[in-house]
């Protein structure tokens, strides 16, 4: 709820994977809508997530959740992107609908297929909009929330109320 949308990067898929470029973004916007507004901001909310992450630990997001979730959890071969050789064996993006759809000024329903299977997106690290890993990966993951952040041996790797809090219906609305 930043309001802080970026429709000319969101519009320009070529420099997702630059992320100098992303932060220069970043850095360059400003709210379009008041603190607290209801506005999805899905791409906008993950690099801006990642950029505090590196800030704060000197490494980037997939490093740092790859470090201190994912492995501990068995579930390292989650990626934030896959390499541009892989796109060919990923399940594809399908867009259901002809209505339009918008996700800040964007309207997704138009151009959501093609970007989303290009195979230069799918190398980009988006946070907030895709990850790449198998069916039962993505099970495993669910299975550690469902599990209170524990892994099958009793580690903890979250705490059970980051869970909750992180869980629950935060906003409703369109």
């Amino acid at each position: 709820r930043s309001g802080t949308l970026m429709p000319e990067l969101i519009a320009t898929p070529a420099r997702w994977r630059d992320w100098d470029a992303v932060v220069a973004a970043m850095c360059q916007a400003r709210p379009r809508y008041r603190r607290g507004t209801l506005a999805y901001h899905p791409m906008e909310f993950g690099w801006i997530l990642a950029e505090v992450v590196r800030r704060i630990t000197g490494e980037p997001l997939p490093q740092f959740v790859g470090r201190e979730l994912l492995a501990p959890a068995g579930l390292g071969e989650i990626s934030f992107c896959a390499a541009s050789d892989e796109a060919p064996r990923l399940a594809r993006t399908y867009w259901v609908g002809k209505r339009p759809c918008f996700v800040g000024e964007a309207d997704v329903s138009e151009q959501l297929e093609k970007t989303y299977n290009d195979p230069a997106v799918l190398a980009a690290p988006i946070p907030g909009a895709h990850m790449v890993c198998t069916a039962a990966q993505l099970a495993g993951f669910f299975d550690l929330l469902v599990s209170g952040g524990c892994t099958e041996d009793g580690r903890r790797l979250l705490q059970a109320e980051t869970i909750r809090t992180y869980t629950r219906r935060a906003a409703w609305g369109l």
